[in-house]
Parts: C-alpha cells; structure tokens; sequence
C-alpha cells in the first residue's frame, strides 16, 4: 500500500502537552510517544500495521512496525521502533 504523506512537519511527543518530540514524515522511524500523541490529537490508525524485524547478528532483534494514519483529508505513513529508546 502506498500512501502519500500530506501532513506537515509537526511536534508529536508524550501525553503531556509541554513536552514535545520533534517528528516529521521525512525521518526513518518514530517513538511510540509520537504515535501516541497523533492519536490523542484525533488521527486514526488504518486497520492495516506491518511489521518488520530487523536482526543485529543471530539473537538480536527488534521490531519497526509500520502504519498509516489519517485525520479527515491528511494522511501520513509512520514507522514505530517497538522498543523504547532516548534520544538523549
């Protein structure tokens, strides 16, 4: 499925509205903070979410899980890394 990203560079990050997250449809993946607020902020998951395990040598993995989101006529693809990371 392809979707075209109309949605502008914005600031999605943890449930608390002070704090933001910068994310934009441009970069490679997404926390689950930034997800989560898009979906606090009315946008809705397509039914469809992929997942995609990326290996770092034979026992290592992790996850990128890759949905679609929209909110009336916007729509934005998001990859999410199922771990959680700091960008510390």
């Amino acid at each position: 499925m392809r979707v075209e990203t109309h949605v502008r560079t914005r600031d999605y990050t943890s449930s608390d509205p002070g704090q933001y997250r910068y994310w934009s449809p441009s970069q490679t993946y997404a926390c689950g903070d930034q997800l989560a607020r898009m979906l606090q902020e009315g946008w809705e998951l397509d039914d469809e979410i992929g997942v995609e395990r990326l290996w770092f040598g034979d026992a290592r993995h992790t996850c990128l899980y890759h949905v679609t989101l929209y909110r009336g006529a916007e729509g934005a693809a998001m990859s999410v890394l199922c771990n959680p990371f700091s960008s510390d």
